[in-house]
């Protein structure tokens, strides 16, 4: 039996969890991620990556919880992180790793507080 690649079991676990927080379709949820992406990809050049100042706009208008009360330092931090293939800027499946995280960490906070 062959394993199923890491970014299908990301991408199916991605799928689930926008359905299940979303009114939205998992289709229309797709949709809404990557122009996310690409709306803000494209305000300096390139639609398909993202530089750190892209992300800072990112995390700002899609998850401005993720930058409060963190240092100077973080988005940067959390570029470094997500760029997997060390070239400076952020391909839609290196950012997808944090949305991923993200829903996955938003699931837990609403379905699974801790006691």
């Amino acid at each position: 039996m062959t394993a199923i690649p890491k970014p299908t079991i990301r991408l199916s676990c991605l799928l689930i969890f926008l359905s299940l927080f979303s009114a939205y379709s998992t289709k229309s949820s797709i949709q809404r991620l990557v122009e996310g992406f690409t709306s803000i990809a494209k305000r300096e050049g390139n639609t398909e990556t993202m530089n750190v100042n892209e992300l800072k706009e990112y995390l700002k208008l899609n998850t401005p919880e993720t930058l409060k009360g963190q240092d100077p330092d973080f988005v940067q931090r959390t570029f470094q992180s997500l760029d997997e293939n060390r070239d400076g800027e952020l391909e839609y499946g290196e950012l997808s790793r944090f949305q991923m995280e993200y829903i996955v960490a938003a699931y837990h906070r609403k379905y699974r507080p801790q006691k």
